[in-house]
This record gives C-alpha cells, structure tokens and sequence, in this order.
C-alpha cells in the first residue's frame, strides 16, 4: 500500500490537513507570547550576555512550565503520586506511552488497517505520540528534567503536525519527526549524549 498518501482538506483537495484546526496553532503562538512578555516584564534583565541569556532560559522554561501545567492532563486532586518509579502503575503508564507510540507508527506508515486514501487511523497514528505517548509518560511521578522534556514535547509536537503537511503531506514522515523530537529532546534534557568523566 502506498505510504505517502497526500492529506486532503475538506473539500477534497490535496492541501495540508494536519487533523487540528490552524487557530489551534496561532492561540498556542498567543498564548506562549502572552506568558512571555508577562514573565519578561517582571524580570530585571541585566545587560551582560551571560546573565541574559539565563535569564531568557529561565523565562522560556517558567512559560513551557505554566503553559503545560494550563493545557496537559493532570491529576483532578492534589494527592500524591501514586505512580513512582518501582510501582505497577508506573510500569503501566510507561509500557503504554511507548507501547502507543509503536502503534502510532505502524498506522502512520500504513501498516494496520491498510488504505490508498487518508483515514481516522493513519490521522491517530500521526497523532499519537501528543494524544497518547506524552499524557502517559506524564502521569507517571518523574523527575524534574524529564517532566521538563515532556512539558517542551507537549508544546514542539502539535507545531510540528501543523507545520510539516504545509510542506510535506504525509502521515509516517509527520511520525517520524515527532519521534526523532521526543528522543532528541530526552537526549537533551536527560543528558543522554553527555559523556561520563
């Protein structure tokens, strides 16, 4: 079956349908800016580069924080955790984050439920490291640089489904960025690349 189906929009045309209505990204755009200019207004910025830069760094990461915290599944109670690290519950959320992301994989390049046109699975597949991979990894009680890699994805992953079909209509590349997104941004923040001394 041909992989690289084109996405039609709603009249039938062959033009970028990312599944997620473009107002979707312009009011994310808003919202990151508004948060933005807030945070920045109640910082004295200094004018040496050193300190501004981390101080731009602490900014951009108090806004991802507050955006993710507004709009990213989060528990309805202020309990505790109950999923930590060496629980069952906490191997369930991760086998499914993971598990989904495969999944989402194998509909994006048209593995399962095989079809030559744009369907609901090859769409939920290109979707579903931001609908099912993140929220799962983000139920789980982890540490603070991976909960600060996830809040990134939750906001770099729907800019991506909305910006690559403008480019380049097709669900399994769409994946496959978001993908290489979600490791290289664990690879970042985790510090995976850093070599041990």
């Amino acid at each position: 079956m041909d992989t690289e189906t084109q996405m039609p929009d709603s009249d039938g045309n062959c033009e970028s349908n990312s599944g997620s209505p473009r107002y979707r990204l312009s009011f994310l755009i808003f919202v990151f800016v508004f948060f933005m200019e807030r945070d920045v207004a109640d910082l004295n910025i200094h004018t040496t580069t050193s300190s501004a830069t981390s101080t731009i760094d602490k900014v951009i990461k108090k806004v991802v924080q507050k955006i993710a915290a507004t709009f990213a599944p989060r528990a309805s109670t202020a309990t505790k955790n109950p999923a930590v690290p060496g629980t069952a519950l906490y191997t369930v959320f991760e086998v499914q984050g993971y598990a989904s992301m495969l999944l989402g994989g194998a509909l994006s390049f048209n593995f399962i439920f095989p079809s030559n046109e744009p369907d609901i699975w090859r769409l939920m597949g290109m979707w579903s490291i931001w609908m099912f991979t993140i929220p799962s990894l983000r139920a789980r009680d982890c540490s603070k640089n991976e909960k600060e890699a996830l809040n990134y994805l939750f906001l770099l992953i729907p800019l991506l489904n909305v910006l690559i079909p403008l480019f380049l209509k097709s669900f399994s590349v769409v994946w496959s960025a978001d993908t290489i997104t979600f490791f290289g941004m664990y690879a970042w923040k985790l510090g995976w690349l850093q070599k041990s001394e």
